[in-house]
């Protein structure tokens, strides 16, 4: 798990240095979901790939929670954010960018965050406040 905070803590600094500081003083990730599937016709493919992942785990998490399973839908969280968003999207973000990349990767952090919370208060607790 140490590991894993680690990993996070290390992203959510990346993302913090790319995204457009205005953009985080009006933070709202519900209008920012809306932008981004607004302006789907600018993403990449690597942008789909992770909003769309984003967006099931989402509805994943949703149900692994209505049946208090707890460890399966942390472990999908986990399984998410390590493999798809740090390891694969932020490092294709470094060498592909489109229009709404910086717009995605706050976007997909947030959102993860958000999902770690009720497993992990104090570390999500810590990175919201940077963010």
């Amino acid at each position: 798990m140490r590991k894993f905070i680690n990993k996070i803590w290390n992203a959510s600094r990346f993302v913090l240095t790319q995204v457009d500081p205005t953009l985080l003083k009006k933070m709202d990730y519900e209008k920012l979901g809306t932008q981004i599937n607004k302006n789907s016709k600018k993403m990449n493919d690597f942008d789909k790939r992770i909003f769309s992942k984003t967006q099931d785990l989402i509805k994943q998490v949703d149900k692994y929670q209505d049946k208090f399973m707890v460890g399966e839908a942390l472990q999908s969280i986990i399984d998410v954010v390590r493999h798809d968003f740090c390891d694969r999207y932020i490092e294709i973000s470094k060498i592909e960018k489109s229009e709404v990349t910086d717009k995605i990767l706050l976007y997909c952090l947030g959102t993860y965050i958000k999902l770690l919370h009720p497993s992990l208060p104090h570390c999500t607790q810590r990175l919201r406040s940077h963010i």
